[in-house]
């Protein structure tokens, strides 16, 4: 926690700190991928590897997560392009926005909460035709990744298909507490989906985020809290 203290800008006390107004520099990589002593808690290559091989397994992979926006540190990753109208309409569909910690994250309404280090964040655009909003609703972008959210942490690898996750309709994801006892078994929020979404040009402009906890330490439940019970695996695959 004194990390991210040092890394929030100060107040005089009174009052919030008001993040949009925080200027946020971006850094562009067209040639290379950012060094590790650039950002130390996210291997590009590693990503860009992982990406590249799932990518080889999908039939129409598109163009998902082949543009990314990393920072260590972030108001939100929804807010970061939603909040930038111009840039938003720049973006293309699959461009993907990801942080290691969100001080200012999202969640329903007005909800805001600090998303530490050990979490899954990220955020995806999709531009969707107008003309398609009838056949083809946007309301069920958020449903279909809360789907695909649960089915990819079970089929993450050999065992993972026992984890005990499952989806509370329509966008949180719920995992059981591996502390309630077994004759009353809880389950406890562990991720969830938020979508949001603005028209331009033609477009509905959806921007679709995740989260899940995944490596975090306690008070909050884990997927590395549910290893002993579905495996003897690691959220790693190189741990």
């Amino acid at each position: 926690m004194s990390e991210l203290k040092s890394s929030l800008p100060t107040t005089d006390g009174n009052h919030f700190v008001d993040y949009s107004k925080v200027i946020k520099e971006l850094v562009c990589h067209e040639n290379s991928l950012p060094s590790v002593s650039e950002t130390p808690q996210f291997d590009h290559k590693l990503y860009y590897s992982s990406l590249k091989k799932y990518q080889l397994l999908e039939g129409k992979p598109e163009g998902w997560g082949s543009i990314l926006m990393y920072g260590e540190v972030l108001t939100s990753t929804n807010s970061i392009v939603e909040k930038n109208p111009k840039l938003l309409e720049q973006l293309p569909t699959g461009f993907t926005v990801a942080a290691t910690t969100q001080v200012a994250a999202r969640g329903r309404g007005t909800n805001v909460f600090i998303a530490p280090p050990g979490c899954l964040i990220f955020s995806t655009i999709i531009n969707h035709p107008g003309h398609l909003s009838m056949s083809h609703p946007i309301v069920f972008f958020q449903y279909l990744a809360a789907i695909a959210t649960v089915e990819a942490i079970q089929s993450y690898d050999e065992g993972y298909e026992a984890m005990p996750v499952k989806l509370k309709w329509p966008n949180d994801i719920y995992a059981l507490d591996p502390t309630s006892p077994k004759n009353k078994p809880t389950y406890t929020k562990i991720g969830g989906i938020l979508s949001q979404c603005a028209y331009f040009n033609g477009n509905y402009q959806t921007v679709l985020g995740v989260g899940v906890n995944t490596t975090n330490r306690k008070p909050t439940i884990s997927l590395a809290d549910l290893l002993p019970r579905a495996s003897h695996l690691c959220v790693s695959r190189h741990c």
